[in-house]
Parts: C-alpha cells; sequence; structure tokens
C-alpha cells in the first residue's frame, strides 16, 4: 500500500495450494455414493477449504446419519490426518487444510484508510474468518500478554502490533501525541527497531531501572491528572494539555522475570493503575507456566492473545478454555478480550524491508529530544547520589564492575532506591 514516502509490500509470497484439484476429486470419489460433491473451494493465508453443502432432507435420512462418521474418517484417512480439520456448520461440511500457502502481508491490511478511521494507538492483528481485518485499540485495552509456543510466530505478532504504531505515528499521529514506544528486547529480535523514535532496553538490570522510573512516571502523571480535575489521559487531552501515550513491550517476559524476580512486582503495579495515566504494557512469552503466568498477570491483562501452545493446558492457562492447542501455528491466534470469547485471527507478515523503510522515514520526521523532566508533569528526579553518567537511551553505562556494585546496592538493608539513578527520556 502506497503512503506519501513509502509503499508496503502487499503481495502474497505464493500463489495458491498446489494440490488443490487433486483434493477435491479425491473428496468427490468418496461422498458420490452419497450424492454430495465439493460445491466451493476457499483459500486465504494458509488454509483452503473445500465446502460440502449438505441439504437438510438428506441429513435427516437415517442411513446418511450412520455414515457420517465413515464419510469424515475416510476423507481424513485419504487426504492426510497431520493438517486436516472437519467442519460441520449448519448445513455444510468444511474441510479445512492447512499449509504455507500464502503469508498475508502487513501492507494489505494497514491501509491509508486504515490510518485514517482508527486511533493513533490501534494495532493491526490479521484476518478473521470472513477475511475481515482484525484489529484493536491499546489504549482502550488495559494490557496486552501475548503467549505462545516455539516457532508459534510470537515475534511476528509482536512486529505487527510495533509496525503499526509506528505507521501511526510517522501519519496520522499530532505533534506532542505521538506514541513513545519502548522495547525490553533480551534476545536482539527487534535490534531493527532502534532508531531515534524507538528505544530498545537489552540488558535486565536496565529493564528494572526502566520499569522503576515507568512507576515513577505514572505517578507524576496521576498527580498531573489530580491538579487539573481529571481522572484518565483522554480527559486531560480534551483539556488541552498534551501528553503522549507511552507503550512498553516486554519480549520473552519469561527470561527477565526468573532472573530478577522483582521486576513482576513492577510490571503488575503498572498493570493495576498506569492504563488510566497513557502508559500501556504488551508482554509477550514461549514459557507458559504459573511461575510466569501467575494469577496477578493473568487478572491484570485482560486482552491475551493465545498462539499455538503445547497442550490443553497452557491453552487453559491463557484463555481459561481449551483450543489454542489446536491451532495450526504460523500466526494463527486465539484473541481473548474480556469477558468475551475467544475469536480466531490469523496474524500477518511484515516484511523486513518494509520495517527498514518505516524505520528510516521515522528516523527522518519523529524527533525525540532528551530531557530530565516529562511531557506535562514534573518529576523530581534526585541526583544527588549518582556517581556516574549515564547513557541518554534508558541503558546505563557498563562500565567494569558496575553490575556488580547494581547487585551490592539492591541487596543491601538500606539502599538508594534505583529512582536515584535514572535520568528521563521524553518527548516534546
Amino acid at each position: 500500500m502506497e503512503f506519501y514516502e513509502i509503499t508496503l509490500k502487499t503481495e502474497y509470497s505464493q500463489s495458491e495450494y498446489p494440490d488443490k484439484q487433486k483434493d477435491i476429486e479425491n473428496i468427490n470419489k468418496i461422498l458420490e455414493t452419497y450424492g454430495l460433491k465439493v460445491d466451493k473451494v476457499k483459500e486465504r493465508a494458509q488454509v483452503i477449504r473445500y465446502i460440502i453443502h449438505v441439504p437438510l432432507d438428506i441429513k435427516r435420512q437415517g442411513w446418511v446419519k450412520c455414515a457420517w462418521e465413515d464419510i469424515i474418517n475416510n476423507i481424513i484417512a485419504t487426504l492426510g490426518t497431520d493438517n486436516i480439520v472437519i467442519l460441520e456448520k449448519e448445513n455444510d461440511l468444511i474441510i479445512e487444510r492447512r499449509g504455507m500457502f500464502n503469508v498475508i502481508p502487513f501492507g494489505a491490511l494497514y491501509t491509508s484508510y486504515f490510518d485514517d478511521v482508527t486511533p493513533i494507538s490501534s494495532a493491526v492483528l490479521g484476518l478473521n474468518k470472513k477475511e475481515d481485518t482484525v484489529y484493536f485499540d491499546i489504549g482502550k485495552t488495559s494490557n496486552v500478554l501475548i503467549a505462545g509456543s516455539n516457532e508459534s510466530d510470537k515475534t511476528e505478532t509482536m512486529n505487527s502490533i510495533i509496525a503499526s504504531l509506528l505507521m501511526h505515528n510517522i501519519y496520522s499521529a499530532p505533534p506532542g501525541l505521538k506514541t513513545i514506544i519502548d522495547i525490553i528486547d533480551m534476545n536482539g529480535k527487534y535490534s531493527k527497531y532502534n532508531d531515534a523514535s524507538i528505544k530498545i532496553i537489552d540488558d535486565e538490570y536496565d529493564a528494572f531501572f526502566y520499569l522503576d522510573q515507568l512507576c515513577v512516571e505514572m505517578e507524576a502523571r496521576c498527580s498531573a491528572f489530580e491538579k487539573h480535575g481529571c481522572t484518565h489521559i483522554d480527559e486531560y487531552i480534551q483539556k488541552g494539555f498534551k501528553m503522549a501515550r507511552r507503550i512498553c513491550i516486554i519480549d520473552e517476559f519469561a527470561d527477565l522475570v526468573l532472573k530478577i524476580r522483582r521486576i513482576e512486582d513492577y510490571v503488575v503495579r503498572l498493570s493495576q493503575k498506569a492504563r488510566a495515566c497513557g502508559i500501556h504494557l504488551v508482554i509477550g512469552t514461549q514459557h507458559i507456566s504459573r511461575d510466569v503466568v501467575t494469577e496477578s498477570i493473568k487478572t491484570n491483562f485482560s486482552f491475551k492473545i493465545a498462539l499455538h501452545t503445547s497442550t490443553e493446558k497452557e491453552s487453559c492457562m491463557l484463555i481459561d478454555k481449551s483450543g489454542a492447542e489446536r491451532l495450526w501455528g504460523r500466526g494463527e491466534m486465539l484473541i481473548k478480550d474480556c469477558g468475551e470469547s475467544p475469536i480466531r485471527v490469523h496474524g500477518c507478515h511484515v516484511f523486513d524491508e518494509d520495517i527498514t523503510n518505516m524505520v528510516k522515514l521515522a528516523d527522518e520526521t519523529i524527533v525525540r529530544k532528551v530531557r530530565i523532566k516529562s511531557e506535562s508533569p514534573e518529576v523530581a528526579v534526585n541526583t544527588s547520589n549518582i556517581k556516574r553518567e549515564f547513557a541518554t537511551r534508558y541503558v546505563v553505562s557498563k562500565k567494569v564492575g558496575f553490575f556488580q556494585g547494581i547487585r551490592n546496592i539492591m541487596n543491601a538493608p538500606q539502599c538508594t532506591t534505583p529512582s536515584d539513578f535514572m535520568f528521563f527520556i521524553l518527548d516534546d
């Protein structure tokens, strides 16, 4: 899709499933005895569906009912059990085959129309069964939890969220309201985003300090709201003040929290209170267990994206019901918002070339300046105990012996709080 200065790739990576005609012949051969055949074929990303219409008068006949299980078993045996699902919907029998046929490009979903009509904090996720674009507004959700097993394409889901926010910042977000995006990335998966508009935190101790400072900013924003008689960021902006939303994306939360357990306290504290202040968390993990996805995390992260899970137990742990273990992976997901039933969505792919172009354009158009106080609320930062010069991207100087000093400070009976050691990196 072409914007003013950038063209996103929209073509599908491959054309159609090569064995489609062979599948139709095999299915028709099984069904011809019963007077049925494939009536319709639908193709979408990584899915091809063969639809057989079963008239109600035929479906009610006893011999069809008795043979129904044999029909389904024969179809599965003929087409292969590794990537076939049989669905029944009203008077239709749907045979769904999965495979690496097509990939949904991010550029096919994030169009200029989508950019115009959606909020600046919204993000594209993929397509549902009806081929409708599925997106969500991070500003309206409490927090987002993304979880799935290895090769479930959690990284792609994160990429689509980051790319959506970045595109909104470039084209539709007004000055002073552009979303601040920070990524805690311990494995280097998102280093390609590291530029003037997105900050990458790649060390657990830097992440600890960053989250502590985020809590300080949350309290400062709350104080500013109280001062002007507001209860949340939207009301504050409506009164003419400028305050940007801040999105903190944490990749592989398990690696982080299992190294420094206190980080969970900061995450829970932020998840309970920060939404009204315009601070939102998006965390992802492949390690789905009770010591990572705790009850506090489940309660405060009401918007959940479950990719393929290894077991039914993991699916229930994430979305309180089974189903994620039956997903095919490669970006297929179940999305569950608070109090709603999960919906099945197939995620999109953000091409590396698109990311490079977006980051380059953002670097040219979005200017971030280093300041010691935030956009609206003034935050007092105690610098009396600062002994070193800290880098200006939330990254603490990595001089010899520094990390051991941090450990000594954190383990001391009476110590200076981490807030005393950090500067803000904030927007105009």
